[in-house]
């Protein structure tokens, strides 16, 4: 009969430990997160927006709902995987204690053995996957409830008949700017670890390498694993009426409106 290996950090099997993580806490979380975070969290920044940028006035323009086709879906998806690549990047280094928490005791010294940081494991990846994707997909999902709502703010800088300047921007630009840098650049840095850490054993332990795609490839589950979350959130995530409540529609601007 074969030994089950017991997680210590929940006390079940390796397999029941991964299924709770990876395939429950995951996807359900991400489909609650979906739901609430814009409810709760976009009044909360054009609130702070407002305070910050204080001459300047909120709008919004007609939006066709491109949230449900298949092109929009795929490039949030990508972003929810670079910022989950990007949070491992700044927590996996810095879980070398209760690395042995979360993998078997075997794979643990043999990972200590070959030198390899053990928090580079399958094991640990999958949980921590697992923990980050409602909280990713919740952030991910403010960004998408402004840019859908279509929220725009404006800036006129001088009233005077015929000397006009103004200022105009998507309010989502603000804050997807800056969740699309870290994003970015912190798991281009996740994937230089991942190479790091198995390199310098690569000769020594070549059928090692699987765990190198492994570990880089495996979060790209997250590409499917958010679609129930994304579907939630088209039907009942973003209340666009709500958001545009008291705000006066102005046209878009075209090429030709500015040269003429």
């Amino acid at each position: 009969m074969l030994l089950r290996v017991i997680v210590p950090l929940t006390g079940l099997p390796e397999d029941v430990h991964l299924i709770l993580f990876f395939l429950i806490l995951g996807p359900i979380g991400s489909i609650i997160t979906a739901y609430l975070f814009p409810k709760i969290f976009v009044p909360l920044f054009l609130k702070s927006k407002s305070l910050i940028f204080k001459k300047y006035e909120d709008a919004y323009v007609e939006n066709t709902n491109v949230a449900a086709s298949a092109k929009v879906y795929i490039k949030r998806a990508i972003y929810c995987l670079l910022l989950t690549l990007g949070i491992l990047a700044f927590i996996v280094p810095n879980i070398r204690e209760t690395a042995a928490l979360i993998m078997g005791q075997n794979t643990y010294e043999e990972f200590v053995e070959l030198g390899i940081y053990p928090a580079y494991s399958m094991m640990i990846l999958t949980t921590l996957v697992g923990i980050l994707l409602p909280i990713v997909v919740g952030v991910w999902s403010i960004g998408w409830a402004l840019e859908d709502a279509g929220l725009m703010h404006y800036r006129i800088e001088d009233e005077r008949e015929g000397k006009e300047t103004f200022e105009i921007e998507p309010i989502h630009v603000k804050y997807n700017s800056f969740i699309r840098g870290y994003a970015g650049i912190s798991s281009i840095l996740f994937i230089i670890q991942v190479a790091a850490a198995f390199y310098s054993v690569y000769e020594i332990a070549p059928y090692r390498a699987a765990d190198v795609i492994g570990v880089v490839f495996m979060p790209l589950s997250v590409l499917l694993f958010i679609l129930p979350a994304y579907l939630l959130y088209i039907k009942k995530g973003v209340d666009i009426e709500n958001l545009r409540k008291d705000l006066t529609q102005i046209k878009q601007v075209t090429k030709q409106d500015l040269i003429k």
